[in-house]
């Protein structure tokens, strides 16, 4: 966090900047306008698509503690980002309502400096949820992010059944890649309500606590009341092409943070 100075010539004062900034790194500097209103001034809005109510398939069988047994859910419809939320549209967010996030303390290896495309990480839960609750939505629920991976045929993956080049961003054998890529990267990765990296470059935070799957609930569930650890999903760039399967899910601990996990917004308007 760095003050803007106040400085002073010898005939009168001169108020050059009054709020304090954040420095997102190579020298961005976000200046809080301080108002609930959702404003873009370095990133676009997010760009939303439309998920249908209605039934789709859920799970996977054999049924593990990571996901339940097939079963038939049903979800009303929704609004989905169909990007991760990037780095320029959460520094949107800090400036907007003045929130003093860590920029130089969460920087990851790569940097912030022009990765404004990249999805951003190295957010809590808390984090994610503020933001999607200023731009006017929440996060999504467990049950909506694998209808708006998996559509309703009950696929393995965003683009169908079978696994395919070019769809993911994502871990080869022994090589680990570096860092996230810019959202959208892969176009062919497409879900069938037109969502991208549903399937690996950074796991997403969802709405639920983590926990054994209750097969009985089954009209827009919401997962446990409670637990120590919220559901993430999508796999991401240091995983390898098992963990991409669109019915597996992952969990990490609300409070912390890491360089793999990122988020989406959902809403129920556009």
């Amino acid at each position: 966090m760095t003050k803007l100075p106040l400085c002073f010539t010898i005939g009168s004062l001169l108020l050059l900047a009054g709020a304090t900034a954040f420095a997102a790194g190579g020298g961005r500097v976000i200046q809080p306008l301080k108002t609930s209103a959702p404003s873009w001034r370095h990133g676009k809005k997010p760009e939303m698509v439309y998920v249908p109510g209605g039934e789709f398939f859920m799970g996977h069988n054999p049924p593990g503690f990571e996901f339940g047994p097939v079963r038939r859910v049903t979800v009303d419809s929704f609004w989905i980002g169909k990007n991760d939320v990037t780095v320029s549209q959460f520094a949107d967010y800090c400036e907007a309502t003045g929130t003093k996030f860590d920029w130089d303390g969460r920087r990851p290896a790569w940097g912030w400096d022009g990765k404004d495309d990249r999805p951003m990480v190295n957010v809590t839960w808390d984090e994610a949820i503020a933001y999607c609750k200023w731009a006017g939505g929440d996060l999504p629920t467990d049950a909506q992010w694998e209808k708006a991976a998996r559509g309703t045929d009950a696929r393995a993956y965003p683009w169908g059944n079978d696994w395919a080049p070019n769809r993911a961003w994502y871990r080869e054998g022994n090589d680990s890649i570096a860092e996230p890529a810019p959202v959208g990267s892969f176009p062919k990765g497409v879900s069938p309500f037109g969502c991208l990296d549903m399937a690996g470059n950074v796991a997403q935070w969802c709405k639920d606590w983590f926990g054994a799957v209750d097969v009985t609930e089954v009209k827009n569930p919401v997962g446990p009341g409670f637990g120590t650890k919220r559901v993430i999903r999508g796999g991401d760039y240091h995983d390898r092409r098992t963990l991409l399967i669109s019915w597996v899910r992952s969990a990490q601990v609300p409070k912390e943070y890491s360089t793999w996990t990122g988020f989406r917004l959902v809403s129920l308007k556009p």
